[in-house]
């Protein structure tokens, strides 16, 4: 008798062990391509939730420095208007002084003292209006 054929033939069972066998290796192989599936997915999503975030995140820096912006233009409104009115009390003081006195009958421009607060007076207004229009323009804006 020749041996050219080792191997042994297989029973019904060991068939179906072998059978069972590949298709366990099938499934798997599917199923870690339904895992795979489901990583690129779920990686995906977690791309476009940090890019949402970058967004969001860019969005509230962009409306904090504008907030912000405005508020010390603000602040340098009310500065303005502050120093506008210590000028007018001033003004009013030096007025009431010159009138008071026994010599002086009128204030006008030329009156010592009234020129120089006049000036003042007129470059905070410039100040101001420029500052108001500021304002406004960035809060058209938005």
């Amino acid at each position: 008798m020749s041996d050219e054929n080792n191997e042994t033939p297989q029973t019904a069972d060991e068939n179906q062990t072998v059978s069972q066998a590949e298709g366990q290796q099938e499934h798997g192989a599917a199923e870690e391509k339904g895992n795979s599936s489901f990583k690129n997915k779920f990686l995906k999503f977690l791309d476009s939730g940090v890019e949402a975030s970058k967004k969001g995140i860019n969005n509230a820096g962009k409306a904090i420095s504008d907030f912000s912006d405005k508020s010390v233009v603000r602040i340098e409104i009310t500065q303005l208007n502050s120093k506008l009115e210590k000028l007018y009390k001033e003004l009013g003081k030096l007025t009431a002084d010159c009138l008071a006195s026994d010599d002086q009958q009128a204030v006008s421009a030329q009156t010592s003292g009234v020129g120089p607060l006049l000036q003042q007076i007129a470059e905070l207004r410039l100040k101001l209006t420029q500052k108001e229009e500021s304002l406004k323009t960035e809060t058209e804006k938005k």
